[in-house]
């Protein structure tokens, strides 16, 4: 009886040590998730997949129990945002809810845009100019061909 009793309890004892296990491994896999899905939404905002604006419990597609946040926060420097990410996964199960929130400094995509169009500009008054100054040699080296044939004929 005795050693039945012990037998029993040991097990227990046992059971609840793999069932610790096994919530904190589900847990570990969720942190992981969330810190991927947290790393990936932030990538998406910098590259301007997504708009860099402040939203709320946004689902993720590929499954709704994980919704995201972002805020977007003005620098100590103009044209300098503080941008942060939360990923947070909505669950009953052995995980239960976890969060994990990512923040980073940007630089306004605008002025990345800005950048663009004043060096697509540049290029282009480059081309018309380079463009107009050879028509003008063209134009030039044309007349002088005529005028040196006109001599030679002489």
């Amino acid at each position: 009886m005795l050693a039945l009793a012990i037998f029993v309890g040991t097990t227990a004892a046992i059971l609840q040590i793999v069932n610790n296990g096994m919530r904190g491994a589900v847990r570990a896999r969720l942190q992981t998730q969330a810190v991927v899905r947290c790393e990936s939404k932030i990538g998406e905002l910098v590259a301007g997949v997504e708009p860099l604006q402040i939203v709320e419990g946004v689902p993720f597609v590929d499954d709704p129990t994980w919704v995201w946040s972002s805020t977007v926060t003005s620098g100590s420097t103009q044209g300098l945002y503080l941008v942060g990410v939360t990923v947070q996964h909505i669950g009953t199960g052995p995980g239960g809810n976890v969060s994990f929130t990512l923040q980073r400094m940007m630089r306004d995509p605008q002025l990345f845009y800005d950048a663009f169009e004043a060096e697509q500009e540049a290029e282009a008054a480059s081309a018309s100019n380079q463009t107009s100054s050879q028509a003008t040699q063209g134009n030039t080296s044309q007349g002088n061909t005529t005028s040196g044939s006109s001599g030679s004929s002489r």
